[in-house]
């Protein structure tokens, strides 16, 4: 196929169905003088179907009946569906209502009894001897003590009754 020998202008009649007895004469020929001319005016003719625009593509849409679907769809209520239902909910939270309630109330047993330990090693007693005068002391454990004049001894009120592990029993302690 011959490039500088292709009739563009009888081609375009033909594909758009207005040639003279003669073109198509001269087409029909020129289709069958070479498989290459036909091949290539089916490709011409399908990229000239492409291009053309119906008449609709030019047709200027009507700005009211546009806005007024573009409102109707930004408008339109939709049903939310829940993620939970009521009842999961109740249950849910009387769950965590109970965990809370037991982890309260494990706290505050806990903080009473650590709390009640904790003041009672915080109670000391206090012991002074007067001056000028000497002091002999059993302490609530057994162990006894001499107090020199103006000496004080300070002792928690625990000593004796639950040994901590610092102190050992039946130990005698002269200040």
């Amino acid at each position: 196929m011959k490039t500088e020998n292709i009739p563009y202008v009888i081609l375009v009649k033909y594909i758009t169905n207005r040639c003279t007895p003669e073109e198509l004469a001269y087409i029909q020929a020129w289709l069958a003088d070479d498989l290459e001319n036909e091949k290539y005016s089916k490709r011409i003719k399908e990229e000239w179907e492409a291009m053309q625009l119906s008449e609709v593509d030019y047709l200027i849409p009507d700005k009211k009946q546009v806005w007024n679907k573009i409102s109707a769809s930004i408008h339109k209520t939709r049903k939310q569906v829940p993620m939970y239902s009521k009842s999961m909910m109740l249950r849910i939270s009387g769950i965590a209502a109970s965990i809370a309630l037991v982890v309260g109330l494990s706290l505050s047993v806990l903080m009473n009894k650590t709390s009640g330990l904790r003041d009672q090693l915080l109670l000391k007693n206090e012991i002074i001897a007067p001056l000028g005068q000497k002091l002999q002391l059993v302490l609530p454990d057994g162990s006894s003590v001499w107090l020199n004049s103006g000496s004080r001894l300070l002792y928690s009120n625990l000593f004796g009754n639950i040994d901590p592990p610092w102190v050992q029993p039946n130990t005698t302690c002269v200040i």
